[in-house]
Formats: C-alpha cells, structure tokens, sequence
C-alpha cells in the first residue's frame, strides 16, 4: 500500500472563501472529504482499490490518498482510511450514504478489519452526502441530471482526467501487474481530482448561501425588468427560471406556465429579474361580488345601491367570475406576469387563477412607494420559488 499526501495551493482570498462556506458544513478542522474507487459495484466480490480523503489542518488544504499495490493490499487501505476518518466529525461525499460508506462498512468487516471503536464511530459521524443535498437546487441551476461530472461541467469545473470509474477497473489491474508509475499516475489523477472538485462543489452552496441570507438595498423597475441592488457579490454566474403559478394542471399546463427569468452575474453585487409580457385577456375581479346584481338582459352586473329601479325578476345575485373590469394593455404601460404586491391591483385571466398579471406603471409606483424592507420582502416572494 502507498500513501500518497500533498497540500493544495489556494490563495488567502480563496482559501478564506472556502473555510467560509465549509463552515455551513460543520467545523473545517473537524470535517473529512472522501471518495473512493472500486474494481465494481458488488461489495461481496469487489474490492476498493484506493480511498482519497481531503482535510483541513494546519493552516492549508490537504490530500491524502490510501493506494492498493496490490489486491491483497485492500484490508490495509480500509484499515488506514477508515482510523485517519475517526479523527473527524463529518465526513462529506458525493453520493456516499448510498455507495462509498455502506462500500467500507462491509469491505471492512469482510476484511476483519472493522472495530468495536470504527462502529462507534460510524453510528455517530455525520454524514452529509452532496448528490442527496444538491437534488433540491437541480431545478434552479437547471442541471440535466446529477452525475459528479455533469454538476462539475454546469459549475465550469474543470478535469484533465478523460476517464471514468469504469474505466480505470483495468488500469488498475495491469498497474498490479507491472508497477508502472504512469499508470499509478491515471489512477491517482482521478481519484485527486473527484476528491478536490468536492470542494469546487460548494460553489452551489455559496450561491444558494448568498441568495438565502443576502437582502436588496434597492429595487427598481424599468419596462419589464426588475433591478435589484444586492448586500453581497454572487460568486458564479447563474441564469435560471422562476415559476410564477400554474397555467392549470398536467405537465403541459405546468410547461406552458409563465417564469420570470432571473439573471446573475460571477463578482456582481446586483441581479435582474425579467417578468415576462402577458398576452392574454385579464380582469380585474371585484373584491366584493356579494354587493352586486347580474342583469342578464344586458350582460352587465350593477352595485345594490344602484338596483333600486330594476326589477327583481330581472336580476340576480352575481357571481364572483362574474364581477370583473376588463384590463387591456395601453401603448406604453405593458402588462406583464409578476407575483403579488400590496399597493397595486393584481389581474387574472380567470377569478381562481393563482396567476396574476400587473401594469408596468401601477406596479412600479407601489415600488416607489415602499420602505426598501417591504421591497426587499417582495423580492424575497421570488428567491423562495427558486
């Protein structure tokens, strides 16, 4: 068995940034990295093969990797790993709980190797696997599925590794065989590089990290775009969607469905928000529909106060879809989608709709008139559909 251990070269500025969003993980000193590689997926009759583990001490980043020389050197690898683990409370992964621990746990009692004080240990680690906490921002960055490489490309992470787990069953094998330096290079490359893009992973992290506890200082609106001024620096550049309400139900519904569409920008301390335009016919519903008549001779409803000369053969109480003021777009002052703010009228295309529409105008005006914490509240009402 070889180990194989180095420090990672990160500036002050990065380094500080990544203790700084470690820290929403647990304690940077108290917290392990790790990924595995296997020979396949059956842990009766496969073997792990090499354990990498990334760590925080002394001041700097650190890797240490735990390589089999041989296939019999797997007990010693586990052994190793796993004793160097316990030092720590958390151990991150990247779909771990479902492979690269429950791996261990038994390779390691196959191997009699597993102790009373590793079991301990295991019950009461923490284990935060990130395939598992990263399902629920797959929707907002727009991620086609949740394979490590396919996060690591949408992140702009980079490998010079073209391989795969798969593929380095062999490699593995015939580096057995012959001892071969370069092939322990492969090998090591892209085990190193899993276990260091676990931390270019928390770059979602801090993303979601400074939308959840950053605040507007200022909003604006100008045509269709909402401004918003933010108290800190997004740290990748992020275009996404934001659903604004159902168009009905079933998948085509949900698809046909309006989003505004959220801009960010890597180092910018701002974002916009672009509603999108309505083309559809919306109404103003009365809020009131109890106070009304419907006369369906004309096709009209009339305030109570104001029926006192219709008969009541001619009337009826109105209904609420029937309480409605047709609004229309004018040249100018363009109705778009948006989400609801007290102090101007919302729209719908029909009274039970959650979709609701708004005019520039009105709704830059109540804008305007806002403290910058009720317009950093209404911002909110966007960032929580995220």
């Amino acid at each position: 068995m070889r180990i194989i251990e180095s420090a990672l070269k990160k500036s002050a500025e990065e380094r500080e940034r990544l203790l700084e969003v470690w820290e929403l993980l647990g304690n940077p000193s108290r917290t392990v990295f790790m990924d595995i590689e296997t020979t396949g997926f059956s842990r009766t009759y496969d073997t792990v093969y090499l354990i990498g583990l990334a760590f925080y001490r002394g001041g700097e980043f650190r890797v240490r990797q735990y390589l089999a020389a041989v296939e019999a050197d797997e007990a010693k690898v586990l052994k190793s790993a796993v004793e160097d683990m316990m030092d720590f409370d958390t151990v991150v992964t990247y779909n771990g709980d479902m492979f690269d621990l429950p791996f261990i746990r038994e390779r390691a009692k196959r191997m009699r190797v597993w102790t009373d004080e590793m079991q301990r240990w295991d019950m009461h680690v923490d284990s935060i696997d990130l395939l598992r906490r990263y399902r629920r921002y797959q929707s907002f960055f727009g991620w086609p599925n949740l394979k490590l490489k396919t996060v690591e490309a949408c992140l702009g992470i980079s490998r010079q590794d073209p391989f795969d787990g798969g593929q380095l069953i062999e490699v593995f094998y015939e580096y057995t065989r012959t001892d071969d330096e370069r092939l322990e290079s492969v090998l090591l490359l892209h085990n190193y590089e899993d276990i260091v893009n676990l931390l270019e992973l928390l770059k979602a992290e801090t993303m979601m990290g400074e939308i959840k506890r950053g605040h507007a200082v200022e909003v604006s609106l100008s045509k269709n775009r909402l401004h918003v001024e933010w108290d800190r620096r997004f740290s990748i550049s992020h275009e996404g969607e934001i659903p604004l309400g159902k168009a009905g139900s079933g998948p085509k519904a949900r698809e046909a469905a309006p989003k505004a569409k959220i801009l960010m920008e890597a180092g910018a301390a701002s974002f916009d928000i672009l509603l999108p335009l309505c083309q559809n016919t919306l109404y103003y519903f009365l809020p009131n529909p109890e106070d009304y008549y419907f006369i369906p001779e004309g096709n009209e409803i009339v305030h109570k106060s104001l029926a006192q000369d219709v008969k009541p053969s001619e009337r009826r109480k109105a209904k609420a879809e029937e309480c409605r003021l047709t609004v229309q777009a004018s040249e100018g002052d363009a109705l778009v989608w948006a989400l609801p703010l007290a102090g101007f009228r919302t729209y719908k295309p029909e009274v039970k709709s959650p979709l609701c529409g708004a005019k520039l105008s009105e709704l830059g005006q109540a804008l305007n008139d806002k403290s910058i914490e009720e317009a950093d509240a209404y911002i909110r009402t966007y960032l929580d559909r995220l």
